[in-house]
């Protein structure tokens, strides 16, 4: 049997808490460390599910196969029958599932009058569960970016006038935005399946630095500090003033404690 997820359905991993949400049908979940695992394993990509029970039953210690299998049918076919999820013999099975929204369809998916959830699967709402999850160390769960502005529609409640409609965001502002975002686990996903992949620790918290680190990916990450942001740093530290590229980077050491191998700056190091 194959599994995959659906094209709006997105997964992320926050510390020790799954989130699987559908941007089709306005549901998402909330799982607990060990069903992160079982999220993690699922990708865009049609997969076996044995493959993602050894993959799954490797992140525990001494996991009976048998046992792992069987929850991962339980947990996948709740998560089908919630909206995130398809399964098939074929991946051409998985596309006929996989219905996409068309403006040519009569009678679209997500036309509807109430999104109320039909089964409840949890006592607290996802919502507030992650506001309590960040309360200390708030974040982005979700972020959506408009490419651009030309659109033929002229929706009424549309809060850009039609005649501005001709904008377009740029190649290096997409990536710069994206950068921003810190999609650590996507990070983490990329830096385990790809073996020329690195990452930087230019602007990144030290939480995220050690995180990394946990899943035995300390030989992956390279120090850095992002420079020369010229304007950066002279904008966030104007008492720098025009100074050379190292005083800045004495102040950027020093407001982040030091982190990372800035030995010309004379901050400490720490070990991961």
């Amino acid at each position: 049997m194959l599994y995959r997820q659906k094209f709006d359905t997105f997964i992320r991993i926050y510390d020790e808490a799954g989130y699987i949400t559908n941007r089709g049908n306005f549901k998402d979940q909330v799982t607990d460390k060990s069903g992160a695992f079982f999220l993690r394993a699922l990708s865009r990509t049609p997969k076996e599910l044995n493959e993602m029970v050894t993959e799954i039953a490797g992140a525990f210690i001494n996991a009976n196969y048998t046992v792992v299998e069987q929850d991962a049918r339980d947990f996948f076919k709740l998560l089908e029958e919630d909206g995130f999820i398809v399964s098939g013999e074929t991946p051409e099975e998985l596309d006929r599932k996989d219905v996409r929204f068309s403006y040519s369809e009569l009678m679209p998916k997500t036309i509807r009058k109430d999104f109320t959830p039909e089964v409840f699967r949890a006592d607290k709402d996802t919502q507030d569960y992650l506001e309590n999850h960040f309360k200390n160390n708030p974040q982005l769960t979700q972020f959506q970016i408009e490419l651009t502005s030309r659109c033929n529609e002229q929706c009424m409640h549309c809060y850009i006038p039609h005649k501005g409609k001709i904008h377009d965001i740029g190649p290096q502002l997409y990536c710069s935005v994206l950068a921003q975002c810190h999609p650590l686990d996507v990070t983490i996903d990329l830096l385990r399946k790809y073996s020329n992949v690195y990452c930087d620790t230019a602007f990144t918290p030290k939480t995220d630095i050690q995180q990394i680190a946990s899943f035995g990916l300390k030989d992956k990450i390279i120090f850095g500090s992002d420079f020369p942001i010229t304007h950066f740093f002279r904008t966030k530290y104007p008492k720098a003033g025009d100074n050379s590229a190292i005083s800045l980077k004495e102040q950027y050491a020093e407001d982040i404690g030091g982190w990372g191998t800035l030995k010309n700056t004379g901050a400490k190091e720490e070990t991961i």
